[in-house]
C-alpha cells in the first residue's frame, strides 16, 4: 500500500479518453468512453492545467499554495487529494505507463 508522500511524487495524466476545453475561467471535460461532461471552476481549472503539464501531485499542491496563500494549505491539500481521486475514478486522469 502507497503511503502519503509516494502518492504525492506520482504524475498523473490526462486520459486518452477525455477532451476538455477551457471558457473563460472554467473548464469543461468530457470523459469520451461514456459521453459525459464535468465542469469545473477556476481551481479546478488550475489544476487541470497543471496534469496537462504532468505535474505530480507534491507540485500541484505546492503551485497552488504559492498561488493561493490566503487558502488553509491543510484544506487544500485535502481538496486537491479528493479532486484528483474523483477525476482518476471516473476515468479522466491516470498514472502514465513507464514504458511510454
Amino acid at each position: 500500500m502507497e503511503n502519503t508522500d509516494q502518492r504525492r511524487e506520482k504524475k498523473l495524466v490526462v486520459s486518452d479518453a477525455c477532451y476538455s476545453t477551457t471558457v473563460g475561467e472554467e473548464t469543461f471535460l468530457l470523459q469520451i468512453d461514456d459521453g459525459v461532461y464535468f465542469g469545473v471552476n477556476e481551481l479546478g481549472t488550475a489544476i487541470w492545467q497543471m496534469l496537462e503539464s504532468e505535474f505530480t501531485v507534491d507540485q500541484i499542491i505546492n503551485s497552488l499554495r504559492e498561488r493561493y496563500g490566503e487558502l488553509n494549505a491543510t484544506q487544500l491539500e485535502k481538496d486537491v487529494t479528493q479532486f484528483l481521486e474523483q477525476l482518476t475514478k471516473r476515468g479522466l486522469v491516470v498514472v502514465p505507463n513507464p514504458e511510454k
